[in-house]
């Protein structure tokens, strides 16, 4: 998801603020607390504004990033400094076990204390090199390799604490593999991200939070949005959560992304698979392994690729030129994907994001009707169960249907639209 953002145009400057400095907690007792705050980061609006991607295009259809900019502007009158603190915090790993996870908070400064702040989790999407989640920004400060963080930064901005988990294998987690698409592991990583941020500023002087809580995420992170929600809701009763913006997640495992993995057409980003299959082997490795479900030559090319250290398009290049990826399975494995009784469907199955819930909280599920990488469908099945079927109002859903003409597909397009529709939902949450 390297290419796709919009940047509000926001100008970001230096200041030193009265942040927390290096401060380890040894007292661990459960999940949510903060073992760790690193120095404070300054933002230098210079290097984010050299690094804006720049679009030349006449069509005035497209939203363009002064069309956004100017529409945030209208409804936000004051805009903060913002400065970041990368922390580290109490969660699980993939085991379901007590390990310190990683992730960046940036928030608003100013010389007079802020009121009434409200938090945002904004949970990143597929990113596949370890070394470029959330919290390695303050190393790298290359805003086109942390377009999220970019995103991130520009709320806060606008008055929000933003948390942005690294989650389970990424950031400072370099013992294991990422769990992608686990709802329940990846919940867990955000909801308790929420919490230490809280903790974060419950003696700060600079900034007073509210009591609203919001997520929102897109792609893989709109599958975590909505999975943040259902872990924050269950594990967290105690706080509230005052809206979730899932986007273009694939939050229909067994339905809608089955699909997707057996058919006969190519598909646009093939890594996807591959990544998938070795998280869920982090997970559920007697179900998933690679001699259970690949073929060769890909038994053969693939896993040593799948490590965090190899970029999509290295993947790319060893997975099949006609890009249909169901080519890397080997006969038994999609027997078993069409087998709602096998093992393997079971773990999916329990891995749909709508499965066994009744959410609570507002949500606005964001779809756009033609994205061609993770299909619109998931979104439709996810609202159908939930409004349709169990008749539940506060779940509701938009389509965008504009979108920027930059990126090799509809899902990379579709994301400035969807960003900007989610952020502005959120502004009328917020009090």
């Amino acid at each position: 998801m390297k290419k796709f953002f919009f940047y509000f145009a926001f100008l970001i400057c230096i200041l030193i603020f009265n942040g927390c400095s290096d401060n380890p907690n040894e007292n661990i007792n459960n999940r949510g607390n903060l073992t760790r705050v690193y120095d404070s980061i300054l933002i230098d609006s210079i290097i984010l504004k050299d690094g804006l991607l720049e679009l030349d295009h006449q069509d005035p259809n497209f939203i363009d990033y002064k069309a956004v900019y100017d529409s945030i502007r209208a409804r936000k009158t004051s805009l903060y400094l913002v400065l970041g603190q990368v922390i580290e915090y109490t969660s699980v790993d993939v085991k379901n076990r007590e390990k310190n996870l990683s992730g960046i908070v940036f928030f608003p400064a100013s010389f007079k204390k802020i009121e009434n702040v409200p938090v945002i989790c904004l949970t990143h999407a597929t990113q596949i090199m370890r070394d470029l989640a959330p919290s390695s920004f303050p190393k790298y400060l290359k805003p086109s390799d942390f377009p999220e963080v970019v995103i991130g930064i520009a709320m806060a901005a606008t008055g929000y604490v933003v948390c942005m988990p690294d989650y389970q294998g990424m950031g400072k987690d370099v013992s294991e593999f990422h769990p992608f698409c686990n709802g329940e592991l990846l919940g867990k990583a955000s909801a308790d991200m929420i919490i230490a941020t809280r903790k974060l500023f419950a003696n700060n002087q600079n900034i007073s939070l509210s009591s609203q809580n919001f997520v929102i995420g897109y792609s893989e992170g709109g599958y975590v949005a909505l999975a943040t929600t259902k872990e924050f809701e269950k594990e967290y009763p105690n706080y509230t959560l005052s809206g979730s913006v899932p986007m273009e997640g694939p939050y229909d495992l067994t339905g809608t992304m089955i699909g997707v993995m057996l058919a006969d057409t190519a598909f646009p980003v093939p890594y996807f698979l591959p990544y998938m299959i070795r998280g869920y082997m982090e997970v559920y490795p007697t179900e998933f392994n690679w001699s259970n479900i690949l073929t060769e030559p890909y038994l053969t090319t693939l896993p040593p690729l799948v490590d965090g250290y190899h970029n999509g398009d290295i993947i790319n290049s060893a997975m099949p030129k006609s890009k249909v990826v169901k080519e890397i399975f080997n006969s038994n494995f999609i027997t078993n994907l069409k087998d709602p009784k096998s093992s393997i469907f079971q773990k999916l199955y329990l891995n749909n994001i709508w499965f066994n819930w009744n959410p609570k909280t507002e949500i606005m599920l964001i779809h756009c009707k033609k994205d061609d990488c993770v299909p619109y469908n998931n979104t439709l099945v996810t609202y159908n169960e939930f409004r349709i079927k169990k008749g539940l109002t506060n779940v509701n859903k938009f389509e965008p249907e504009i979108y920027l003409p930059f990126g090799e597909t509809v899902h990379v397009q579709a994301a400035p639209a969807c960003f900007l529709a989610g952020y502005l939902w959120i502004l009328t949450k917020t009090h």
